[in-house]
């Protein structure tokens, strides 16, 4: 994305990389890759702001309108069953 946009990024969160193959986080990171690494990021993006109170269950297309599906309890919130572990980083 380029210029000014607001939206929401879902970042995974270290526990999360930690649980893929370590060959394919290398890859990803290699240069020639570099726009698999943006698909992976934007796939977690949605073009609109979004705070915890905000979202209900339902779903949400992510920026390439993919939908992801959100659940929402008393205790948490999960997308495509992740659970959110902090509003802000």
């Amino acid at each position: 994305f380029k210029g000014s946009h607001t939206i929401t990024f879902f970042a995974p969160n270290d526990a999360a990389f930690l649980k893929l193959p370590i060959a394919l986080l290398e890859d990803v990171l290699e240069p020639a890759n570099q726009e698999n690494l943006k698909r992976f990021i934007r796939s977690h993006m949605i073009s609109k702001p979004l705070t915890l109170a905000d979202i209900t269950t339902g779903s949400v297309s992510n920026v390439f309108g993919v939908p992801l599906k959100v659940h929402k309890n008393a205790s948490k919130v999960l997308v495509n069953s992740a659970a959110i572990v902090s509003e802000y980083m």
